[in-house]
């Protein structure tokens, strides 16, 4: 906008000093929740919005859809009727990186299978806003808000309010994906490190060679059911493998 303000509610214009305040508000509110800030948004969102009653954080990391945040269990099948159809407006959102407002499903033709779907659950009105996050090269979110009536989500007031809870969900969003990922990459190096010790263990105790002792490992985790780690780790506690394979 040229004089940098954002059209407010029956059509006044919203100035830097209203984005500001709206940006304390939802701040405030974080700052008062001992919860994650994802959480935090999406409770702040159906708090803030009139007529937001469930919302979500969707995720798409690779080829598939996860949700981060869920309001409550009609919240998550609403969010997995999508995943399990393939396809729907919060789906869209992250694909198009760009809002999709439903003002009434029963008049909306764009995803007729999810719109039925939905509707069934009782649902009316849908608002999904694409999260830009710090990694968004292969990480892509959307922040959704559903509502029991239609026109819920009007295209001026309440949608610019979701843009700036936005704001705070795509950096909570962006936290939480990367703690995941380096949680996930820590976790690895740790399995890793106890199969290598493992194997030294076995190479030493047997006098065998690395590649014997870790086809050992394989052998013992097929037969036990149990994930190598755990074989690994009951070799480097013990000293023995905990099967010992006939000859």
């Amino acid at each position: 906008m040229k004089d940098g303000s954002l059209p407010g509610p029956t059509g006044r214009r919203w100035g830097v000093t209203d984005v500001v305040a709206r940006l304390d508000d939802v701040a405030a509110r974080l700052r008062d929740d001992s919860r994650p800030m994802p959480v935090a948004v999406v409770e702040a969102a159906i708090d803030l919005i009139p007529g937001a009653r469930w919302g979500t954080i969707t995720v798409q990391d690779g080829p598939g859809f996860r949700s981060l945040v869920v309001s409550d269990e009609l919240a998550q099948r609403l969010d997995n009727l999508q995943y399990d159809l393939g396809t729907g407006p919060c789906l869209d959102a992250i694909r198009d990186r760009r809002p999709y407002h439903i003002p009434d499903l029963r008049t909306d033709d764009r995803w007729p299978d999810y719109s039925a779907g939905a509707e069934a659950l009782g649902v009316r009105s849908i608002f999904a806003q694409p999260l830009h996050l710090i990694d968004a090269a292969h990480t892509i979110a959307s922040l959704n808000l559903y509502a029991d009536r239609e026109g819920a989500f009007t295209e001026s007031w309440d949608s610019d309010q979701a843009v700036v809870l936005a704001t705070f969900a795509s950096m909570g969003t962006s936290v939480a994906v990367s703690r995941g990922r380096a949680e996930q990459l820590e976790a690895a190096l740790r399995t890793n490190r106890e199969i290598a010790m493992a194997i030294g263990v076995l190479m030493g105790r047997h006098m065998i060679t690395r590649e014997t002792a870790l086809n050992l490992l394989r052998l013992a985790s097929q037969h036990l059911n149990l994930k190598m780690s755990v074989i690994a780790d009951r070799v480097v506690t013990t000293g023995e493998l905990p099967f010992q394979p006939s000859a």
